[in-house]
């Protein structure tokens, strides 16, 4: 809802998305009830944006996972 987002405690008008790594319901974080943990939440006008995040995800995944090797 706009007015919701706050920057240094204000309410602004500036929105956004947020994505993380997905956990199940069974995951112990998600048990524990840890803010940010759980299933993205994905807005339904965009249908195929689910299946581009957690795609995007593990491509950088595989990336991160190849710089990291070359550095050490």
């Amino acid at each position: 809802m706009m007015g919701e987002e706050l920057t240094s405690g204000q309410s602004d008008y500036k929105e956004s998305l947020y994505f993380g790594k997905e956990h199940g319901k069974a995951h112990p974080k998600v048990l524990a009830g840890l803010p940010f943990h759980g299933n993205n939440l994905y807005p339904s006008q965009v249908p195929e944006l689910k299946t581009d995040v957690l795609k995007w995800f593990k491509h950088m995944s595989v990336l991160g996972d190849a710089l990291l090797q070359g550095i050490a």
